[in-house]
């Protein structure tokens, strides 16, 4: 990796000052950031649990949304088979990168 543990934290604070600069209101509301690598250490995110979270979680309503259709999904399934306990699994299918790349025809 080329990422030293520095730099990552330099860049989690530099998000976390844009956050929290004015009176409570976020100066910005989309934030890009480009890394590449391999983050495959825990060790890269260690003390920005918080602020991974948040950066992370979908917007209220759209929450909102997706847990009311849960909430109705895990009903429409107790009421077909009471007493069963059902896992929803989520996957995504990123059919985007690949619908107009040639060498995936």
């Amino acid at each position: 990796n080329i990422y030293k543990e520095d730099a990552v934290t330099k860049l989690f604070s530099e998000i976390k000052s844009i956050e929290e600069q004015g009176s409570g209101v976020k100066r910005c509301r989309l934030l890009e950031v480009y890394v590449h690598g391999y983050l495959q250490s825990f060790k890269y995110f260690h003390g920005h649990t918080d602020l991974l979270r948040r950066a992370f979680s979908p917007p209220v309503g759209s929450k909102a949304k997706a847990d009311a259709w849960l909430k109705k999904l895990r009903t429409r399934l107790e009421d077909r088979s009471p007493g069963t306990k059902w896992y929803l699994v989520g996957v995504q299918v990123r059919r985007g990168d690949k619908v107009n790349n040639p060498s995936f025809a």
